[in-house]
């Protein structure tokens, strides 16, 4: 909405004596105070640089968040890769079957079991993790 202040004119813009009336309609570039103001522009301008900056900031906290669920899709392939390979390394030790398989299911069944028995280097560490485990 535009406001327009009109004056009366003693003479008017033809040089009669007749009054007549001037619109005072202030400049779109200044305010009423006769200082310049910012353009539209620039407003729309930061308007969009502040929507970029949030935008930004989402995609990061979306983009960590992806990053973490790789991590746990890899450490769950990592936990079925060992788990697999668990048996092959129980038939290494010298185990009869039944312990050997009540070891595979005790173990198995977490992941930190398994992490410990595959830190474990040595056979008779191994053997002795197992005997803690099951009895």
């Amino acid at each position: 909405m535009v406001v327009s202040h009109y004056r009366l004119m003693s003479t008017s813009v033809d040089g009669s004596h007749a009054p007549s009336f001037q619109a005072d309609v202030p400049s779109p570039t200044t305010s009423k105070d006769g200082k310049k103001r910012g353009r539209v522009s620039d407003g729309v301008a930061k308007s969009i640089s502040e929507i970029a900056t949030t935008f930004g900031s989402f995609f990061q906290v979306t983009n960590d968040r992806l990053a973490d669920i790789a991590k746990a899709v890899n450490y769950e392939q990592d936990g079925r890769v060992a788990r697999k390979n668990f048996n092959d390394e129980l038939m290494r030790l010298p185990l009869d079957l039944d312990t050997r398989m009540r070891a595979l299911l005790a173990i198995s069944k977490s992941d930190t079991l398994v992490d410990i028995f595959f830190s474990l280097k040595l056979a008779e560490e191994r053997l002795s993790f197992i005997e803690r485990v099951l009895y």
